[in-house]
């Protein structure tokens, strides 16, 4: 097992430095959204009633924290898409469907694609180069993908950074600068306190990192924070290469907390992550406490990460940035490589 405080560790098991991806997180954030204010799109995209999402993986998680963030003060119809083909709602022109793809080459996106063209819905893709690419020129749909970003780049919170600003620029929804600056700022801030430099000591990522090896990480959150341990949990998936779950509140104090009244060698080797922030519905709030007290007298192993920043979405990006490091660092101490694994691809 690596320590985490020692230099060498980060130079054995990390040879294609994923710390500086990391590092650099908060810079293309600011990047990917400044891309989206500036790209070039069809007039008839602004008369879009409905906006569908379409994507795997880490790409549909960004398009959920983007949902997340409006789907109370705005009336746009925005909805998030992980299978083949559309769904029945989406037709015509008054639907834009964005696919994005980290890799290229996922068919569930190809599908997409091809169902909105037969369907006449106006399209856009984001993507690097690839099977979806040259679909997009075949049908002459607009593709973009920045120039930072590639299928080895392991973190994926610039994307909903991007979907942030081609939506605000086609005035879908409420213009975010502000709340993108702020994010900005307290992703930086947040990489500060637990980068490498940081002393385990002083560092909770790290901290958290040591109670996640052995055991199965289960992650959970509410409202813009419920897509965020969805996050924390692909992260750890393919950062960590370790198996972790998602649960969502309320519904999570509905359900899950049955199975805390028998806690057995399963739950004893789980431990139970609450994300929490200001942005939480106090009712959302008081949830919480009611199932980290069941916990606590059920004996399981749980925690809490609470989010920094005022606006919802300073406060997402806090703790995506959190869980980045923390996957990071569970990779690091359990001697994983960080760098992507072989990507699977599709018949």
């Amino acid at each position: 097992m690596s320590d985490l405080d020692a230099p060498e560790s980060y130079q054995t098991v990390d040879p294609s430095q994923v710390r500086d991806d990391l590092l650099q997180s908060p810079d293309w954030c600011q990047a990917a959204y400044m891309a989206g204010r500036s790209l070039s799109l069809p007039d008839a995209f602004r008369r879009a009633r409905r906006v569908v999402c379409a994507g795997m993986g880490r790409a549909a998680v960004a398009a959920d924290l983007v949902r997340a963030l409006y789907v109370r003060e705005s009336p746009l119809h925005l909805s998030v898409w992980r299978d083949y083909d559309l769904p029945a709602f989406a037709g015509g022109p008054d639907t834009l469907l964005i696919v994005s793809s980290t890799t290229g080459v996922d068919d569930e996106s190809l599908s997409a694609l091809d169902e909105a063209s037969r369907r006449r819905c106006n399209a856009l893709l984001l993507s690097p180069d690839g099977a979806l690419a040259r679909r997009a020129s075949q049908l002459g749909l607009p593709c973009y993908w920045p120039d930072f970003a590639t299928p080895a780049r392991q973190t994926a919170v610039w994307q909903a950074f991007l979907l942030l600003g081609i939506l605000s620029e086609l005035w879908l929804v409420p213009d975010p600068g502000e709340s993108v600056t702020e994010a900005v700022s307290v992703m930086h801030e947040t990489t500060r306190l637990i980068g490498p430099d940081r002393p385990a000591v002083r560092n909770p990522s790290k901290r958290l990192a040591g109670q996640f090896v052995g055991r199965l990480p289960i992650i959970v959150g509410a409202g813009i924070l419920a897509p965020v341990a969805a996050y924390w949990k692909l992260q750890l998936n393919h950062v960590s290469k370790t198996a972790a779950v998602c649960d969502e509140m309320p519904n999570a104090s509905h359900g899950s907390v049955l199975g805390y009244e028998r806690p057995d060698a399963v739950w004893q080797k789980s431990i139970v992550i609450a994300l929490r922030g200001a942005c939480d519905d106090p009712r959302i709030a008081a949830r919480h406490d009611l199932t980290t007290t069941l916990m606590l007298e059920a004996g399981l192993n749980q925690d809490t990460v609470r989010a920094r920043g005022v606006s919802s979405l300073a406060q997402a990006c806090s703790l995506a940035t959190f869980g980045d490091w923390t996957a990071y660092y569970t990779a690091i101490m359990s001697d994983v490589d960080p760098a992507p694994a072989s990507l699977i691809h599709h018949a």
